[in-house]
């Protein structure tokens, strides 16, 4: 009983000291997010500029030089990069805010699914949506499940490309938790990488395809809203992540 004690004084000690670390990166992060915002701001406003004035001498015959007006893309495509990732930075510090309400799952999934037409019209990956209809409403912080469902369908179709299919789901599990489901048609993910696939700024992709925050957040955001995030994923066979969020009760 002994042992058994100290074993668990221990394992609430190393959660006490992680909860620590996450909440001083969570500081850290906001504070490099509000030193980056303002000077790349002004980056990519002055070479959106320059590209326009460089493209303009081009049109009016002067000799616009093609090699200036790449290298000007290139710094505002980079400093738009940088900003990206500062987003990440700040949503992995400080997710939406707003109060846990009862809300509409389907509801919030067809919203947040506008947001990522773009994903699905500018590849050949294919979006199947299957929602279970007269769904209980979930007890969540809106705002905050659309960034769950944003980033679930952004990693899902960046890990099915070139082509395939991205399957999104919603279904009832029991009178006291409802199930979102993103599954993808990707390469699946080794059992070791599914080990640390949550942990801050680790990442599977290719340098400058992520920012290893995503998932951290989204596993962030569900404990926030007392759920749970699970993957089911087999190399060869796909990923799958399951949301499993707490419904609405009379007593909340």
């Amino acid at each position: 009983a002994i042992g058994q004690d100290q074993s668990v004084l221990s394992q609430l000690q190393r959660q006490l000291v992680q909860a620590e670390k996450m909440s001083s990166l969570g500081r850290i992060a906001a504070g490099v997010v509000h030193e980056l915002n303002n000077p790349l701001t002004a980056i990519g406003v002055y070479s959106e500029h320059l590209i326009s004035k460089a493209r303009s001498r081009g049109q009016t015959g002067e000799n616009a030089c093609v090699e200036e007006c790449d290298k000007l893309v290139s710094i505002r495509d980079n400093a738009e990069r940088i900003q990206a990732f500062a987003k990440d930075l700040m949503q992995y510090a400080k997710p939406a805010m707003g109060a846990r309400a009862r809300v509409s799952l389907n509801q919030v999934i067809n919203k947040s699914l506008v947001f990522c037409e773009h994903l699905f019209g500018d590849s050949g990956i294919v979006l199947h949506r299957d929602l279970q209809t007269k769904l209980p409403d979930v007890y969540a912080v809106p705002g905050q499940l659309e960034q769950v469902i944003v980033n679930l369908v952004t990693n899902a179709v960046q890990a099915s490309a070139p082509v395939g299919r991205v399957e999104v789901r919603s279904y009832c599990e029991d009178a006291s938790r409802v199930i979102l489901a993103v599954k993808d048609e990707g390469p699946g993910i080794s059992i070791s990488d599914q080990e640390r696939i949550f942990e801050p700024f680790f990442t599977t992709k290719s340098d400058g395809e992520g920012t290893g925050l995503g998932l951290c957040i989204v596993r962030n955001i569900m404990e926030r809203n007392s759920g749970e995030l699970l993957l089911d994923s087999e190399l060869g066979n796909g990923s799958e992540f399951r949301c499993v969020i707490p419904a609405f009760a009379e007593t909340n």
